[in-house]
């Protein structure tokens, strides 16, 4: 395939993503009660519509690491920032994909498999909800940061290089600290780009 028909293609398919991302999330199931007996019911209702949610966001972070592989091909992979960028953002993927597996599958699945009728068995369910919704939250904040890294590591190479004397691209050395911190993304444009 051409190279230009595969940057399209990439292209249209991380704003298609984008755009069903927000459509889907916005179609998130949540649990609108602090009562265990209610939040399993509302759970148990939701169970398809929570799978299918889950299951077309975990395809749409696929679609954008597709479309993001594609730059990064023309990039130059074997360059140890840009390396490093791919595998922090397809950790965060990972991680993502595993969080989206908890809530959207597992979850639900357990908690129609077992019992409610006894106080022991609401106190199990309150366990098993508490234990998914930690493993949930610890592998989405991970995700994350492997997203925010994987994303500034790109963008890092733009914004910090410069020409040198010989018409070379020279990169200046920055802290992944500083990206890790930093409360918005700083929005960088270079003109020229020669390697």
């Amino acid at each position: 395939m051409d190279s230009v028909i595969r940057g399209r293609l990439a292209g249209i398919s991380l704003i298609v993503a984008a755009v069903f991302e927000v459509f889907a999330m916005a179609h998130h199931p949540t649990i609108t009660t602090p009562n265990i007996v209610d939040a399993i019911q509302q759970i148990r209702r939701a169970r398809q519509l929570d799978g299918l949610v889950h299951g077309v966001l975990m395809a749409l972070l696929l679609i954008v690491l597709y479309g993001l592989s594609e730059f990064i091909l023309r990039r130059d992979v074997s360059r140890p920032a840009i390396r490093a960028g791919l595998i922090a953002y397809g950790s965060g993927v990972l991680f993502m994909l595993g969080a989206g597996t908890v809530s959207g599958f597992i979850l639900p699945d357990v908690l129609s498999l077992t019992p409610h009728t006894s106080a022991t068995d609401l106190d199990i369910n309150l366990q098993v909800i508490f234990l998914c919704r930690a493993l949930n939250q610890s592998c989405a904040n991970f995700a994350t940061v492997g997203y925010r890294r994987g994303s500034f590591s790109g963008l890092a190479i733009y914004c910090a290089a410069k020409p040198d004397g010989a018409g070379r691209w020279e990169l200046q050395d920055l802290s992944s600290a500083w990206f890790l911190r930093s409360p918005s993304l700083r929005v960088c444009y270079i003109s020229t780009f020669k390697e």
